[in-house]
């Protein structure tokens, strides 16, 4: 069993509320109703919110209450700008390097995406999860930890992204299922260039997908 300090569980709790929506992106952050809630004084609350602003999920400004961070249109292009570079990256590298268990991995997840996506009662952060799962496999095939760890730092970024057009009923949704299929069928082709250009497209896909549902102004 790891053993995790007090203000370490809160924080992962608080990532869960951010991620799965219970804390909405923008709002607000109250201190003393989260010490409260989790029963810990202050200071691991305040902990906490500095880890989770490393981790790009919550904004601190001085003599300011904290805020769960807003996705608009400028976090958008930039992320997906360099998800892109380093998904393009993935991908030629683990499918030059390890094919057949990269190809195996997909057809897992595709399933495991079916499944998610047709089950009526299954939440967005399980699809959200699912679809990470999937772009994930060609990260731990490709043999690079830097890549890794880039895209492991990015996951929470996505995810809270993703969960705009993630709903099953949503085209976006229907969309990005299709998207993934194209990939994996060029993956089992042994198609590198084709699995590249599926890719794109699907991430050109899902840019536009999230963009058309965040507000309009930049970042700041």
């Amino acid at each position: 069993m790891i053993y995790q300090d007090r203000w370490e569980v809160v924080r992962d709790q608080m990532r869960n509320m951010i991620l799965t929506g219970e804390m909405p992106l923008g709002s607000k952050i109250r201190e003393v109703e989260l010490a409260e809630r989790f029963g810990v004084s202050r200071g691991p609350i305040r902990e906490s919110l500095r880890s989770l602003e490393y981790l790009g999920l919550v904004v601190r400004e001085p003599r300011k209450s904290a805020h769960v961070v807003s996705v608009r249109v400028r976090d958008v292009e930039e992320l997906f700008a360099l998800r892109e570079a380093i998904e393009v990256l993935a991908v030629r590298r683990s499918l030059e390097l390890n094919r057949e268990s990269v190809v195996s991995a997909l057809q897992a997840s595709l399933r495991e995406l079916e499944e998610t996506t047709a089950s009526a009662d299954e939440r967005e952060s399980q699809m959200v999860e699912a679809d990470i799962r999937f772009h994930g496999v060609f990260y731990e095939a490709a043999e690079n930890q830097r890549l890794l760890s880039v895209w492991n730092n990015l996951n929470d970024s996505l995810s809270m992204m993703m969960r705009l057009s993630s709903r099953p009923n949503e085209p976006a949704w229907r969309e990005s299922r299709g998207g993934h299929i194209d990939i994996a069928n060029a993956a089992m082709r042994g198609d590198v260039d084709g699995c590249v250009e599926a890719t794109r497209a699907h991430l050109d896909q899902a840019r536009r997908n999230v963009l058309r549902l965040v507000p309009t102004q930049p970042s700041l």
